[in-house]
């Protein structure tokens, strides 16, 4: 009798070891992932301190009050993810903002660095002008005129139809030296501190073209210069003042 209670008694006992030992295994489990989500906690909270307050993603941990469950840490590291994201797309815009502003510098500087140009329609100071050739009414006109207010008679014929040379060439014909450097004295007082700017050109035809012309001198006045196309270049054929 005594051998068998002391048997009921050695099985009862391995029973509620047995019973035990899987609860004991789940305990210090629960144990270990507590000291790991609160480690984990402690890491995320240092790092969310570190963070400035319009890129600090919202404090899941303190709302939780408790053990971080897994959707909720995976929510955290998207949402830093995110964070990472936005800072790269404000540091690529920041720097595109100061190309931006480069350029517009540079175009700005560009432009006051541009010569006035007749054809463009600005007002061009006469003595800064010079010869640009027959290619165009406008660049017929500059020629013409640079020619005029420097005395230089060979170009200044060149820039007319031969109808019109032949009447300017007549004007200066049986003029002495002396004569010919007080007209272009005249010439030079006249066109000093002057500019000239195309208001109009009109193409009237394939072969002529008008310019209508203000010339900023002593006496402003606005003159309709009429241009033919000869052998490829454009001559100056009659004025109307």
């Amino acid at each position: 009798m005594r051998i068998t209670k002391l048997r009921l008694l050695m099985v009862s006992v391995l029973l509620i070891a047995g019973a035990a030992t899987p609860w004991l295994i789940q305990r210090q489990s629960e144990i270990k992932l507590r000291e790991e989500n609160r480690s984990l906690r402690t890491q995320l909270d240092q790092l969310s301190q570190q963070r400035t307050e319009d890129e600090r993603p919202p404090n899941l941990l303190a709302q939780a009050g408790g053990p971080l469950p897994d959707d909720q840490l995976r929510e955290l590291l998207k949402l830093r993810g995110e964070v990472g994201s936005l800072r790269k797309q404000t540091n690529e815009l920041l720097k595109l903002q100061a190309q931006n502003r480069q350029l517009r510098s540079e175009q700005a500087s560009g432009r006051a660095q541009r010569q006035p140009n007749l054809a463009a329609g600005d007002s061009v100071p006469v003595e800064s002008m010079a010869f640009a050739g027959y290619a165009t009414p406008e660049a017929t006109f500059e020629s013409t005129l640079s020619a005029h207010v420097k005395n230089d008679m060979k170009t200044l014929f060149e820039g007319f139809t031969p109808e019109r040379r032949q009447e300017e060439e007549q004007k200066f014909a049986g003029k002495s030296e002396v004569e010919l450097a007080a007209q272009a004295a005249e010439h030079a007082a006249h066109f000093a501190g002057a500019d000239a700017r195309i208001l109009k050109s009109r193409l009237v035809s394939q072969d002529e073209a008008e310019l209508v012309v203000f010339l900023g001198a002593k006496e402003n006045e606005v003159v309709t210069i009429t241009t033919k196309r000869i052998a490829g270049e454009w001559k100056i054929s009659r004025e109307r003042h």
